[in-house]
């Protein structure tokens, strides 16, 4: 609205209360963002998600075939326990 246009105290009320209630609209839109926030950070940071991050990136698909000698430990692993359960 053009400031400079208003009249009398209608008008006046009729902005304050326009203005007002966008304010609101934006305060529920950044709470609703902080919760969010806060949430995905408290996911991200809590240890079993870091544990499982932290495993994801030394048993890699691209970090086993870097060093074949690490697959082949995993595969004989893997054969061993399958065959160990096999026997009984």
């Amino acid at each position: 609205m053009d400031y400079s246009k208003i009249q009398n105290l209608n008008q006046i009320q009729a902005e304050k209360a326009k203005l007002e209630s966008k304010l609101k609209k934006q305060e529920k839109r950044i709470d609703t963002s902080f919760i969010i926030a806060k949430k995905h950070t408290k996911d991200i940071f809590s240890i079993p998600i870091i544990l499982k991050n932290i495993a994801c990136r030394i048993i890699s698909i691209d970090t086993l075939l870097a060093h074949p000698a690490t697959l082949f430990k995993v595969g004989g692993l893997i054969g061993r326990r399958l065959f160990a359960k096999k026997k009984i």
